[in-house]
């Protein structure tokens, strides 16, 4: 599981941004809320919450992959 993340951490950033849009989207229209103020609500929670696990998910992956690449050229090194 941790390999499917740490190779494919956009489209999971970009799933969980888009499906809590929509889940908002349908809950604002559930309560009453017009489709524009729902639809835009949803779209910029859904944008917002895609652009913090963006920027979590890329700070903890890059710099771990960095510290992979480090520790293979020392391995290299040695050989």
């Amino acid at each position: 599981m941790r390999n499917i993340i740490y190779s494919n951490w956009t489209e999971i950033s970009y799933g969980l941004g888009v499906g809590s849009g929509f889940l908002v989207f349908f809950l604002l229209q559930a309560i009453g809320f017009g489709w524009g103020v729902s639809f835009g609500v949803g779209f910029t929670l859904g944008f917002l919450i895609n652009s913090i696990f963006n920027f979590y998910l890329s700070s903890f992956y890059e710099t771990q992959e960095a510290g992979d690449i480090s520790k293979t050229v020392q391995e290299f090194e040695k050989k």
